[in-house]
């Protein structure tokens, strides 16, 4: 079939409509993405010929490529969203729109290709005069990393973290599927498992792996890799930590300049050890899990050189740390101590028995995930209270002969006890293990300082309601 279109010009409005005409063919393409696209780059030109002349656009009342784009054609901007994906709420960009203005930068500047490290750099130390939408769009693709990953593989396999200007015109042009496309940020990533990996625990997988294969530093180049392409062995939960890293890249920023300024883009095993030990956030314990926990404390093993904790130690670190002990890994310690169950499943998963010692090659596995029955929380001892559970313990060391406790003595009678111990004095060991705030209560009621030792009399002082008393 041949069409043939009529050039010539005509004032009369019920004359032929060219673009009404194409669109009554089926297979008429949509020429807006890409006018959108050439239209981002023309804007940009002349942005730069007027920043030569000293001259800046937003006085002369001048819009944005987005704004000429809604007004050229407001009619299709519901059509150029489905078509372009969700758009990022912090910087209103797409993927399609990213790509297109990361294409049109490369195409004026005769740059071939893209990796993860020049677009960090294009984000957070850019170079004079790029522009503000070059640098958003750099950052969209970190905080999207599926959507970099389709882009740069989606003509030849393999992930090895290099996008040409091809690719990006080819995103530009409506190449990705809506459905693949995402808005910037790990919360609203396709990938469901970035979303359950929080920035502390995936320092924490990230330092401790790094601590265990000597590698000392990462850059997003590495990072990519370790997510798309990783090496044989590499754990799953190193991976997702990776792509956390990745798309989180306003974290990353922080922690690899948290000590040096300026961004370099490499982070060095220091760097994410400090993070993991609640750098960037002291977090409650009451809002940590397992592995954010665990984090903390194998980073704060392998960089103090500590071999093993047992329960005493870590109620050392809780309640009477040593000076230049992170808060973080304080809170982390509080949260072994109150969630013992947590805590027997991580000293015992390459051993049976419970010694109650932890080696820092078991904070290391937790850190990195352990295993799908490793629990986030426990619930934390029978169902006592804490003037019954000193009874019990009370009564106990009476008929025992039993003077002091601490918590190494509190988990052996709750997860190893001697034979002939009552249930109820094993549940209420438990219980003061998973109440740590209470023991500690107990313990220095009549004499200040932590020092985990508490007597048969500051037992019979809680169970006869002196916690109670105390309280009025």
């Amino acid at each position: 079939m041949s069409v043939s279109i009529n050039n010539s010009v005509s004032a009369d409005p019920a004359g032929a409509d060219v673009s009404a005409n194409l669109q009554t063919y089926s297979g008429a393409p949509d020429f807006k993405p890409l006018y959108d696209s050439a239209l981002a780059s023309i804007d940009q030109m002349i942005q730069e010929m007027l920043k030569q002349d000293g001259i800046d656009l937003s006085d002369l009342g001048g819009t944005d490529s987005a704004d000429s784009a809604d007004s050229a054609d407001s009619a299709d901007s519901a059509d150029s969203a489905d078509s372009a994906g969700t758009a990022d709420e912090g910087s209103g960009m797409t993927a399609q729109s990213a790509a297109g203005a990361l294409a049109g930068y490369m195409h004026q500047n005769g740059i071939n290709t893209l990796n993860p490290n020049q677009l960090y750099q294009m984000a957070y130390s850019p170079k004079a005069g790029t522009p503000p939408d070059v640098s958003a769009a750099a950052k969209f693709m970190l905080q999207n990393p599926d959507v970099f990953n389709q882009i740069e593989t989606h003509d030849v396999a393999g992930a090895d973290g290099i996008a040409g200007a091809n690719d990006f015109d080819w995103a530009a042009q409506v190449g990705l599927d809506s459905g693949d496309t995402a808005s910037a940020g790990a919360s609203d990533t396709d990938d469901a498992n970035i979303g359950q990996v929080n920035v502390q625990s995936a320092a924490g997988a990230l330092a401790s792996y790094m601590s265990q294969n000597g590698i000392k530093t990462l850059d997003p180049n590495q990072l990519y890799q370790m997510a798309y392409n990783p090496q044989a062995g590499t754990p799953p939960d190193v991976t997702e930590a990776a792509k956390a890293m990745l798309a989180n890249p306003d974290a990353f920023n922080q922690i690899e300049t948290h000590d040096v300024a300026g961004a370099d883009g490499i982070a060095g095993v220091n760097d994410f050890q400090w993070a993991a030990e609640g750098g960037l956030d002291n977090t409650d314990p009451a809002n940590l899990d397992t592995q954010t926990a665990a984090s903390a404390l194998s980073a704060y093993m392998n960089q103090n050189g500590i071999n093993t904790l047992d329960l005493n130690q870590l109620y050392q670190m809780a309640y009477n740390p040593k000076a230049g002990t992170p808060e973080g890994v304080s809170n982390a310690a509080k949260f072994m101590l109150q969630n013992p169950d947590v805590y027997n499943q991580i000293e015992t998963h390459d051993w049976p028995g419970a010694d109650g010692i932890a080696g820092a090659n078991d904070m290391a596995w937790a850190a990195e995930g352990g295993d799908a029955s490793l629990p986030t929380q426990d619930a934390g001892g029978a169902s006592m209270t804490a003037q019954s559970a000193a009874g019990a313990l009370a009564s106990y060391m009476h008929e025992h002969d039993i003077n002091t406790l601490n918590p190494g003595q509190l988990y052996q009678i709750a997860y190893n006890p001697q034979s002939g111990t009552p249930s109820e004095v094993s549940n209420a060991a438990k219980f003061m293990l998973a109440n740590s705030d209470t023991f500690n209560q107990i313990e220095t009621h009549d004499v200040a300082g932590a020092d985990g030792i508490a007597g048969v009399n500051d037992f019979d002082w809680a169970a006869q309601g002196g916690l109670d008393q105390a309280q009025h």
